[in-house]
């Protein structure tokens, strides 16, 4: 599978939480936002809306079954973690580090349309541009499951991609910082990537959920029509 066309956006500025739990969101509720998007030129609805934590977590897990893989900070606590070191980086970058950069680009998956979206924790402008992913633990990071490192890894590469893609650049640094609650200490992680490492990641998740999610569409479709075909 091959990422044939990328049509991108992105918005340094909105609030609006795009790395929502649904990966199939209808597509009337964002069609104006996609028709007034700078750098999309189809004002057709895409085939799939898709964040970029629903990508990864379907198509890029990887390490052994773990009860306990998901265990760990609730929701309020991540917000805090995130915040006190967004709030340490801006105080170090001021203006060079950006919080909640929302971005997406459209990719074209066997001529369907998939606007790929999400919202990166950070990015670091200067002196080299940084995409850094915050995640919050109770454990030092190289006791969490694989399967949990995997997903934050490719969250990271994912993002790195979206950033080549719209700025067109050919490598990005990225950081993956995690914050152990139990022990109030940081942890950080970069990898260097290169645009065509990142877009062979991108090429292999993208196909393996889009034809996951073709064969969903094409059942779902098949009982509609089954249904219709009914008489009581």
């Amino acid at each position: 599978m091959n990422i044939e066309e990328t049509r991108s956006v992105e918005n340094m500025e909105s609030t609006e939480n795009v790395e929502s739990t649904d990966s199939i969101e209808s597509a009337d509720s964002i069609a104006q936002d996609i028709e007034n998007s700078e750098g999309i030129e189809s004002t057709a609805k895409p085939w799939l809306i898709l964040s970029v934590t629903d990508l990864v977590s379907f198509a890029c897990r990887t390490g052994d079954l773990d009860l306990m893989s998901d265990a760990g900070p609730s929701a309020a606590e991540g917000i805090k973690v995130h915040q006190k070191i967004q709030k340490a980086r801006q105080k170090k970058y001021a203006d060079n580090y950006q919080t909640e950069v929302a971005i997406s680009t459209i990719c074209i998956w066997q001529n369907h349309d998939i606007l790929l979206r999400g919202r990166i924790d950070g990015v670091q402008l200067e002196p080299l541009i940084t995409i850094e992913e915050i995640k919050s633990c109770y454990l030092p990071p190289e006791q969490l499951p694989e399967s949990t490192r995997s997903v934050q890894k490719a969250q990271l590469k994912v993002y790195g991609w979206l950033w080549l893609e719209v700025h067109k650049l050919n490598q990005i640094n990225t950081r993956l910082t995690w914050f152990d609650i139990s022990q109030n200490k940081e942890f950080a992680e970069e990898f260097l990537y290169t645009k065509q490492e990142l877009t062979e990641f991108m090429n292999q998740a993208l196909d393996r959920y889009c034809r996951w999610y073709y064969q969903v569409e094409q059942h779902r479709n098949k009982v509609i029509e089954d249904c219709r075909r009914l008489t009581f």
